[in-house]
């Protein structure tokens, strides 16, 4: 139940915006604070837990008042798959799907960043 509440509040924030205006959010203060979630992300989606969805919840609430850098793919991806497998939700999880191929397109070039995006799409296959 509290997991679908913080899922209830994550999409009613990212309401507000726009799949365009996830994708040119700007700062760079959160590249930090994501990667650190994005790892602990990784353990939680190989373990099972069942606290994946809210660690998806904090990274993108995050995003989105802190700016996307290339690691919010991971949780921009997940999210989209959880809305569509767990709550058969695809309008959602097709926003999620696309903010996620955005931020691919916005970083690409940038070699540090297609290589963050490259270790979390391998992730995300190998589930």
């Amino acid at each position: 139940e509290f997991v679908a509440e913080q899922m209830a509040t994550t999409d009613e924030v990212a309401s507000w915006y726009s799949v365009d205006q996830i994708v040119n959010k700007s700062g760079g203060e959160s590249h930090s604070v994501i990667k650190i979630i994005d790892t602990i992300s990784e353990y939680f989606l190989y373990s099972g837990s069942p606290l994946l969805p809210l660690l998806l919840c904090v990274s993108i609430k995050y995003s989105l008042e802190h700016g996307v850098c290339p690691e919010s793919v991971v949780a921009f991806a997940m999210y989209g798959t959880l809305k569509i497998v767990n709550q058969g939700d695809c309008v959602a999880g097709k926003k999620w799907a696309d903010a996620s191929r955005g931020v691919i397109k916005k970083y690409q070039g940038n070699v540090k960043a297609e290589r963050s995006t490259l270790r979390a799409l391998a992730r995300l296959h190998s589930r």
